[in-house]
């Protein structure tokens, strides 16, 4: 959908409450002021209730939440769309191009895409990634040791990217670290130039736009992954990339495909993992407590070394941390869906082309379903069971996302790892704000202080605008 439809059409107002439209640019105002800090969008928009538009009455914008609306949005495929960006770009362009992947297509096309990643996501496949994340960790995170000042965001964004380079192109890890720093920037670049709300108002192509910013990006990504691409068609690997090159040629999708899943996977997997491992770590910094529980499981169960496979099936705790964490700070807080034609939600009739975001964060924080939303409280998941569409911080339905196995492994290995070594301490009077572009991440990043494990640690205060959704624990 281009940024030009979006804005252009015309819509009869409709019962519903949100935000009054903006004097003179009216809606449109409002929903480039959503786009533009989306995170403090959603908890504004909460407070109306379970259905809102962006802009009161006007029905081009309307935001879902609950598991109910959950369910219809992301279960009625012939009813909805994928809705990804405001973003358009013309057929031919490196833009377009990264389209060629799941979260973009629908019906036939999106189960194609997705039946590419099934051989390389097996279950059986997955267990054999498990000792090159733990190289990695003893690679990339070597820093993480008692008495260093690190900043997490960063150490947890390179490591990532290690772990990702290595499984799904097959790079060798003695490959140059400049090489990886290098696609590390040029990524993240690109995923902060498609949030960019300049690109987004004006999408023309001049010299020092963002849009032709954006565009030179995806050029270049397009560039270095299709080098890429190239070498693993002429020596093929055991790794994801070789898996996809097989599979799209079996399933006879466009030539893009490949290009468009590496994409996805780089997007879907080592953002959203890099984002997760951080906010849990501030998590468990600030609730020494909790820490303290899971360093007494791991201890015990492992005595100092990396968990094999078999082991992470004995550390409940670890996997309630993780649980906890992802449903207080989920790294894909939100999603959306275009009518494809007139259709009801809850007791409102949507014209064809409505947008409807839905949102994991605002759905994991009501007080119905999670007793005391804002309290990071790993052992309620010893006693809860919310179902698929009230905790859905990998998605539900058909457009699961088919990495969470994956990405739930590297959690745990890495911290599993990692907490016997050097337990993490907040800086004191750090201030760290919740910032959504991409990915929900922790702005401007994550300065800890490591400190022996086992430690006493201070009780330390959550500053920021991260503590509208998780509140100190002397709250």
């Amino acid at each position: 959908m281009s940024t030009g439809h979006v804005f252009s059409r015309r819509f009869e107002n409709v019962p519903l409450r949100g935000p009054r439209r903006l004097p003179i640019v009216g809606w449109r105002g409002n929903l480039l002021r959503f786009f533009a800090k989306p995170y403090e969008g959603l908890l504004e928009l909460a407070r109306y209730g379970q259905l809102v538009v962006i802009a009161d009455c006007h029905p081009g914008f309307i935001c879902a939440f609950g598991p109910e609306h959950n369910r219809q949005l992301l279960t009625e495929r012939t009813v909805f769309d994928p809705f990804v960006t405001l973003l358009s770009a013309p057929p031919d362009s490196p833009l377009m191009r990264l389209s060629e992947n799941p979260f973009l297509r629908s019906g036939d096309e999106h189960r194609a895409h997705r039946r590419m990643l099934v051989p390389p996501f097996h279950r059986q496949r997955i267990a054999r990634y498990r000792n090159a994340i733990v190289e990695h960790i003893d690679r990339d995170l070597t820093g993480w040791r008692p008495g260093a000042r690190v900043e997490a965001t960063t150490m947890m964004q390179r490591y990532t990217l290690g772990v990702m380079m290595r499984v799904v192109f097959g790079v060798d890890e003695r490959r140059s670290a400049a090489e990886v720093e290098s696609f590390r920037l040029l990524l993240g670049g690109l995923l902060e130039a498609l949030g960019s709300l300049g690109a987004m108002v004006f999408p023309v192509d001049l010299p020092g736009t963002p849009y032709r910013r954006l565009q030179s990006l995806a050029q270049r990504f397009v560039e270095a992954v299709t080098d890429l691409i190239e070498a693993r068609r002429a020596c093929p690997k055991v790794d994801v990339l070789s898996d996809l090159i097989a599979s799209r040629a079996e399933h006879d999708l466009p030539a893009d495909a490949v290009l468009g899943q590496l994409f996805s996977l780089l997007t879907a997997g080592h953002e959203t993992t890099y984002a997760a491992l951080s906010w849990t770590l501030m998590l468990l910094a600030a609730h020494p407590d909790v820490l303290g529980q899971l360093y007494d499981e791991l201890h015990a169960e492992l005595g100092g070394d990396p968990p094999t496979l078999d082991q992470l099936r004995h550390l409940p705790f670890l996997q309630n941390v993780i649980r906890e964490s992802l449903r207080i700070l989920p790294t894909a807080p939100y999603g959306a869906r275009s009518a494809r034609h007139p259709t009801t939600l809850g007791d409102v009739h949507l014209p064809q082309g409505s947008v409807v975001v839905f949102s994991a964060l605002i759905t994991q924080h009501m007080p119905e379903l999670f007793t005391a939303p804002w309290r990071f409280d790993p052992r309620r998941w010893e006693t809860i069971d919310p179902g698929p569409y009230a905790y859905l911080p990998f998605g539900a339905g058909p457009r699961t996302c088919i990495g969470a196995d994956f990405a739930f492994l590297e959690m745990q290995l890495t911290l599993a790892t990692l907490l016997q070594r050097a337990w993490p301490s907040l800086c004191p009077w750090t201030q760290i704000d919740a910032r959504l572009r991409v990915t929900l991440r922790p702005h401007p990043g994550l300065p800890l202080v490591l400190v022996r494990a086992g430690s006493r640690l201070p009780r330390t205060t959550l500053r920021g605008s991260v503590t509208r959704v998780v509140r100190p624990p002397e709250c």
